[in-house]
């Protein structure tokens, strides 16, 4: 059961909680410390919970909290109404709505994974200081339809004023990072004990950031931003494949809007048509925008931060492999097979 306020309810005292095998409790995650320590028998799980550091911190440094359940996942329809027309979907997820990984998600698997994890984004606002100690858990319900304060964080090495400092941050779970700019080292940091992200403050310049995970002396995976040029052509790749042509049979078929060297240009939103093979069908097209109203099974969608998604399903009968073509004025159209599950 998940116990929504109980202390504002009285469920710790009133017998309620003691009626459950397992205490189940949303957000708070110091109330639930605080009800476990109060009766040691009680057997304790978060079954909402927020995506934050100091949300985690409470279940990693107290061994009887058994685990929590993040709202959510994945961006979905609804749940808009604190942002406001004309948003109409939620961006709580860890994944957007098309099935990328965002920056919540990247830091979230740094805590969690077993094998090494580095993700480096850039951020706005100049290096915190580590030294000082997290802030408290907030006892409130966030995530669901909250609006957030104005981003920092972004997933490119591309910004708008190229004359503001930026901070390199690295979401790692790596023993040392080794943060470079253009080549030239920029010094290694170790895992902070709270497992803060780490940081190097830079001035700008246009090129190549890369962090490197070091576990036991030995590189163990790197990660790297490059500064994106003029939109130049539209790049085409399958997530998964061959597809067949059952009902959940949907090949996911992701567009990039990319300069002449293949990255990403984020600030590219143009308005891209897709088009299948006869032995194909167009499904749907997505592209993680919340005020987007364009109906699903449009074959036409803008691109919002340089991507855009592409559901399609074969043909029964057909056999064939399937060609999806996207094109966009001005851009380089973008081609790829679809490899199709014969007999089906």
């Amino acid at each position: 059961m998940a116990l929504f306020r109980p202390n504002v309810t009285g469920d710790y005292h009133n017998g309620l909680a003691d009626m459950l095998d397992v205490v189940g409790q949303n957000y708070r995650e110091n109330e639930l410390i605080a009800a476990h320590e109060q009766k040691r028998t009680r057997a304790i799980i978060g079954t909402e919970n927020a995506k934050g550091r100091t949300n985690w911190l409470a279940v990693r440094d107290y061994t009887p909290y058994a685990g929590y359940f993040l709202w959510t996942g994945v961006d979905y329809m609804g749940e808009a109404d604190r942002r406001g027309w004309p948003t109409v979907s939620s961006s709580a997820g860890l994944l957007d709505r098309t099935g990328r990984l965002k920056i919540d998600g990247m830091r979230v698997e740094s805590w969690w994974s077993d094998r090494p994890v580095i993700h480096i984004v850039r951020n706005t606002d100049p290096p915190t200081d580590t030294s000082a100690p997290p802030p408290p858990s907030v006892p409130t319900e966030v995530g669901v339809g909250t609006p957030s304060a104005t981003n920092t964080l972004f997933d490119d090495w591309t910004p708008a004023d190229r004359r503001a400092r930026q901070t390199i941050e690295v979401y790692s779970n790596c023993a040392e990072v080794e943060a470079f700019l253009n080549g030239r080292s920029l010094g290694r940091k170790p895992l902070p004990a709270d497992a803060s992200p780490r940081q190097w403050g830079v001035t700008f310049a246009p090129g190549e950031v890369r962090a490197t995970c070091i576990n036991n002396g030995v590189v163990a995976g790197q990660d790297a931003l490059r500064t994106a040029g003029a939109p130049a052509r539209i790049a085409l790749s399958l997530d998964n494949g061959p597809v067949g042509s059952e009902w959940n049979d949907l090949a996911f078929v992701r567009a990039r809007i990319v300069d002449l060297h293949g990255v990403t240009v984020p600030g590219a939103n143009p308005m891209l048509r897709f088009s299948v093979s006869q032995s194909g069908v167009l499904v749907a097209t997505d592209n993680n925008d919340g005020t987007d109203h364009m109906p699903f099974a449009s074959a036409q969608r803008r691109a919002f931060e340089g991507h855009a998604l592409a559901l399609v399903r074969g043909v029964p009968g057909s056999g064939s492999d399937i060609m999806v073509t996207a094109t966009a004025p001005g851009l380089k159209k973008g081609s790829i097979r679809i490899p199709a599950v014969h007999g089906h």
